[in-house]
């Protein structure tokens, strides 16, 4: 009898684990997604693509939850977070704008990349000396500052050298044009969107060597506990570790650009 009963007893605990690991997560997290390509796009169906996707798709798999992806820009995706309406947003670049709302959590680091139109290259300059030359007209992103610091974007603003568009293929046109004459953003998007533009023969490309950016998750304090976010960021990490983000990088990242992303 007591040994029926012992067995009994190892079937009902190794049931119950079976039961605790394999439950459905009835959370829908909203998750904020760039609305640009190569992060987040959709196809001639209207299937969505992208990195950001295929991570959304991913943690689905890892956790058993839901995430509904939003598509906005990061100025919409700082007020969504503050405002209470956001989990979650994806790859974007560290920055103060989403103050005691959210935590961070990098997932890689980037140097930056200024893109100059070649006949405002030399050479012997470096990106500082760009950025200090008044003849030099940047683009930006509206409401964004892309991989300019706020001090950068502040002088440039200050001197009126500083032409903003409203995403990121109107701000290439622009370059193509010679409406404004370099721009700083990160290897993968220059790549992406100079090829796009089909203007990768008229600019010259500079490492930023001395400015590396944190892009990453961040995480609601306001709608999520800390248990959750430990939960999701150790999916994540896992992604990361076993290979599977790498691959997604790769889909859409020349072996160049990914050659710029360090852990």
């Amino acid at each position: 009898m007591k040994k029926t009963l012992w067995t009994l007893a190892v079937v009902l605990f190794f049931s119950w684990q079976a039961f605790a690991q394999n439950q459905v997560c009835n959370r829908r997290y909203q998750v904020a997604v760039n609305n640009y390509a190569p992060f987040f796009s959709r196809d001639k169906n209207n299937h969505p693509e992208g990195i950001t996707h295929d991570m959304v798709l991913d943690l689905q798999k890892r956790l058993g939850c839901t995430f509904m992806e939003k598509e906005l820009f990061r100025p919409a995706a700082v007020e969504h977070m503050k405002g209470g309406r956001l989990d979650m947003v994806l790859l974007v670049l560290q920055g103060a704008e989403f103050g005691s709302s959210a935590e961070f959590v990098s997932l890689y680091k980037v140097k930056r990349e200024v893109v100059v139109l070649k006949d405002h290259y030399a050479k012997d300059r470096n990106v500082e000396s760009y950025i200090n030359d008044k003849k030099m007209i940047f683009g930006n992103i509206i409401g964004t500052r892309t991989a300019l610091t706020q001090d950068e974007e502040k002088m440039l603003l200050k001197s009126r050298r500083l032409m903003e568009a409203v995403d990121y293929q109107s701000l290439f046109e622009l370059l193509g044009k010679g409406r404004i004459q370099a721009l700083a953003l990160t290897s993968f998007v220059n790549s992406h969107y100079l090829k796009k533009s089909k203007i990768e023969d008229k600019v010259v490309r500079i490492v930023d060597e001395d400015n590396v950016t944190e892009v990453g998750v961040y995480f609601s304090i306001r709608r999520m506990d800390a248990e959750e976010r430990l939960k999701i960021q150790k999916a994540l990490q896992d992604m990361v570790e076993d290979g599977s983000f790498a691959k997604m990088l790769a889909k859409y990242m020349s072996k160049t650009s990914l050659g710029e992303v360090t852990r």
